[in-house]
């Protein structure tokens, strides 16, 4: 099977996937987060803040072109595969395009134009209706409706997400080392309420500042399809999915 259309579709997805690591990384690099701290003696606690600048909205358009490149790869196969069937793809609505069913009843799933009975058992075999009720965890429908999201309504929105484990030092002190012994708190960072951490006797100071370790990644906003989920993990997911389990399978078939 002569591939050129897909097989260009899938390197330029893979180019997005690593044009979106690369922006969230410099994100991440870039400290984006700050610590304020108050403190309250009388219940020996501090008042901590955290605030942090967005993820930039480049690495929404960076993350829309992969899903959009990686969704494509699997119409351009569609075609290939009607060709090579002795078929006539069909253009326009209701046209030859790559099913991605949750619901399916047997014997439905198919291309229009047809295609092989071998590539037919494999296309059904992938579709996300094979899960039942869990078909949205399916790679190939959260490919599908992140793909429609980013076409048809709204760009993608990237937040952060992180904790940091912090030490409280005195607000002058400066090259205060972090050690094993050191106690050590709960901060999240991507939520601008504050939060009330109670610290041992020794940790608390009339004027205190926060240092430590953050761990932060980007994830999809809560609100939209597959909300929460780790972009870069997303990607990954995506794109090792349609190249193993779909494409591989379908041109060998």
């Amino acid at each position: 099977m002569q591939l050129p259309g897909p097989a260009l579709k899938m390197q330029r997805a893979l180019r997005h996937l690593e044009e979106t690591r690369q922006q969230i990384l410099e994100y991440l690099q870039s400290d984006p987060y700050q610590i304020s701290v108050e403190t309250d003696m009388s219940t020996s606690s501090y008042l901590v803040t955290a605030s942090h600048v967005p993820p930039p909205q480049r690495i929404a358009l960076s993350f829309g072109d992969f899903l959009h490149n990686l969704r494509s790869a699997l119409d351009h196969l569609a075609r290939i595969m009607v060709n090579e069937n002795g078929g006539i793809p069909i253009d326009g609505p209701g046209g030859t395009t790559f099913p991605i069913l949750a619901r399916a009843k047997p014997g439905i799933v198919d291309i229009k134009g047809g295609i092989s009975m071998p590539r037919l058992e494999v296309l059904q075999r992938i579709q996300p209706h094979n899960l039942g009720s869990d078909y949205q965890q399916h790679p190939l429908w959260k490919l599908n409706e992140l793909d429609n999201i980013d076409k048809h309504r709204v760009l993608h929105v990237a937040n952060l997400v992180g904790y940091s484990s912090v030490a409280f030092f005195p607000l002058e002190s400066h090259d205060v080392a972090i050690t094993p012994e050191t106690n050590r708190y709960s901060v999240s960072l991507h939520t601008t309420e504050p939060q009330r951490i109670t610290v041992a006797k020794e940790d608390l100071h009339e004027a205190a500042r926060a240092g430590g370790m953050h761990t932060t990644t980007v994830r999809l906003a809560e609100d939209e399809f597959c909300g929460g989920a780790h972009i870069w993990g997303l990607c990954d997911e995506l794109y090792n999915y349609v190249r193993d389990e779909v494409l591989l399978p379908l041109v060998s078939a």
